[in-house]
């Protein structure tokens, strides 16, 4: 069975000659320091949907060096619980590093507590920037579970609460659940600052920032400058999301169906 998202990704760079593979890799150490911010916006991403066939919707991201799948499941019914309410669904989200996903991991110098706790942290944030966007009341009595896996992270963690609300985001849609608007998301790396946002209702549903790296302060007006750019790059992303949603084989089906319908009513 014949698959569009590739297994791995690799370099096309290993494919030259050494000689040049080592002068393109002396170019890219001179100008990584050149216009960083540039640089940002012009990230590449991979964005495909339907990728478990047993999920009620699902969805795979590559953004930088990021790669993330989510799988949603529901929405489905619950026993009775007092901590429950059961005037709207349960959303749940839980989100896993893969045991390979980064350096540390794979060294086994990451602790097992603090793994813990990171994916505790991501999967609140997550489920924060999500719940503005999902018609809940739509479904009473029921759970929607997401299950986000970080398979790659190499460097850092900044593009993965970006890339896993994305993910999520797309997943949702892709299991048919209701939505006010698709979730779209940036992550400005310098400060470690990520927007999710809502572009047709205007509306920002998360901000996280942590500036543990450099730990130095910026002004509010700074701030406010900063989320401002990344809302205008959540609308190119979000144009992006829509492109890949509405031509998935998912879409397509229905479409197909849906003018099949047309034209048994017509012919009765």
């Amino acid at each position: 069975m014949s698959r569009d998202f590739p297994d791995e990704t690799w370099d096309p760079l290993v494919l030259l000659e050494p000689q040049c593979y080592q002068q393109i890799l002396q170019d890219r150490k001179k100008n990584s320091n050149l216009n960083q911010e540039k640089t940002e916006l012009n990230q590449s991403i991979f964005l495909k949907t339907d990728c478990v066939n047993e999920a009620s919707g699902s969805s795979y991201i590559e953004i930088g060096n990021a790669k993330v799948l989510c799988s949603v499941y529901g929405p489905r019914e619950i026993p009775r619980r007092d901590d429950y309410d059961f005037k709207v669904a349960n959303l749940n989200c839980e989100f896993r590093f893969a045991s390979f996903s980064c350096f540390m991991q794979r060294k086994g110098t990451l602790s097992q507590r603090d793994q813990t706790l990171d994916e505790k942290n991501m999967s609140s944030i997550i489920e924060e920037a999500l719940k503005p966007s999902i018609l809940l009341h739509k479904y009473p009595k029921s759970q929607i579970d997401m299950y986000i896996l970080c398979i790659q992270n190499d460097i850092d963690s900044k593009n993965i609460i970006c890339a896993g609300v994305i993910a999520a985001s797309m997943a949702l849609a892709n299991a048919s659940i209701e939505l006010y608007d698709l979730v779209s998301s940036y992550t400005y790396s310098p400060i470690n600052l990520t927007v999710s946002y809502m572009p047709q209702l205007n509306q920002v549903t998360s901000i996280f920032f942590s500036n543990e790296s450099n730990g130095a302060f910026i002004s509010t007006d700074l701030f406010k400058s900063h989320i401002k750019e990344s809302i205008e790059n959540c609308r190119k992303v979000y144009s992006f999301m829509r492109h890949i949603l509405l031509n998935s084989n998912f879409y397509e089906n229905l479409k197909n169906g849906l003018d099949e319908d047309i034209e048994k009513s017509n012919i009765s």
